[in-house]
């Protein structure tokens, strides 16, 4: 889970070839449960093996983020609607006032100090809205391919500096 987090929040950058010698001492374990993960992130799709070369983080292709945005503007769209009449507006009323500190936190810090709160409000925010369309497989299936949303989240917000349009889009 570690490593897997490092992948999706860039510390590890896509085409980074990684040792087994440097994860277990980051880690604090043996080369065998390094093994073990790189072989279950590998199944997942966030690492390649590539024989004379070694285990590389893999990068997303344009057309998986083409994919994965579409399938969750279908899905999350579907949510909104059923979510729309049932949703409480003490839950409207908490995610509104939260936005309304990230904003301002915004506006004093910066962008980089206040990402993991957009992180976190944009999740929570998710979160209420499959709640309230009580259609449980729209949450299982955007989380089946949520450490690509969050890799694709995280590369906007960092490298193409969108705090204030992903708080806008919010």
């Amino acid at each position: 889970e570690k490593m897997k987090n490092d992948i999706v929040t860039l510390f590890f950058k896509p085409g980074e070839k990684l040792s087994e010698t440097r994860l277990a001492a980051r880690y604090g374990v043996s080369r065998d449960p390094v093994r073990k993960a790189v072989s279950r992130l590998a199944q997942e799709g966030m690492l390649e093996s590539k024989p004379q070369v070694g285990t590389l983080v893999k990068s997303l292709s344009i057309e998986q983020g083409k994919d994965v945005c579409d399938l969750r503007s279908l899905l999350e769209c579907y949510a909104i609607e059923r979510a729309v009449n049932t949703i409480g507006e003490e839950i409207i009323d908490s995610l509104l006032k939260e936005y309304d500190q990230v904003v301002a936190l915004l506006s004093i810090q910066p962008e980089d100090s206040v990402r993991s709160q957009i992180y976190d409000l944009d999740g929570k925010m998710h979160r209420e809205i499959y709640a309230a369309s009580s259609n449980s497989m729209v949450a299982e299936t955007i989380n089946s391919f949520s450490s690509i949303i969050k890799r694709i989240q995280i590369s906007n917000i960092t490298y193409h500096k969108r705090a204030n349009a992903t708080l806008s889009e919010m």
